[in-house]
């Protein structure tokens, strides 16, 4: 089923005062009134299992758009923010760079080796040998999508029990 109305869930999750009294006003309102903005992130997302990745892949396939130059993390994470970018936190937004540069690390490393690099400049670029074709595209796509929904450990998590800090 089509839902026609924005549908608000959770609000008291979102640590921002202004944007979660926004959407808990704006719940119930007509999708066709709601502005479109094309925001991939909110400064919370760096705390999402999956909302970086999610967040990254149409992001993503931009570097691999004929005549990209690549992108850097940072101009990842303002790609998307987009309007957010420069009204948010220094702190936060840094935090979120940080999160897609160790996402994309997984990326290049894990998923996309033969397709993708982090080049000397700190750009995320196509490898020499890529070639855009509809196999490759879909290739990395299907790639793409493996990674974004995978599942994942987070390795600051506090493994240690109260009694004497040894693993149970």
């Amino acid at each position: 089923m089509l839902l026609e109305q924005l549908r608000v869930e959770k609000a008291e999750r979102v640590r921002n005062v202004r944007l979660r009294e926004s959407l808990i006003a704006a719940d119930g309102t007509l999708l066709s009134r709601l502005p479109e903005l094309p925001i991939a992130f909110v400064p919370e997302s760096v705390h999402d299992k999956n909302g970086v990745r999610v967040g990254l892949i149409d992001i993503v396939l931009q570097i691999f758009a004929p005549n990209s130059t690549g992108k850097t993390a940072a101009e990842m994470a303002d790609a998307g923010l987009e309007r957010l970018a420069r009204k948010i936190d220094p702190r936060k937004r840094n935090d979120l760079i940080n999160k897609i540069e160790s996402e994309m690390n997984v990326l290049v490393s894990d998923y996309l080796t033969g397709y993708l690099e982090r080049r000397e400049d700190g750009k995320y670029a196509p490898k020499e040998k890529y070639a855009n074709t509809p196999n490759q595209r879909g290739a990395i796509w299907s790639r793409m999508r493996a990674w974004a929904f995978s599942e994942q450990v987070d390795l600051d998590y506090n493994f240690r029990s109260r009694d004497g800090g040894r693993p149970k």
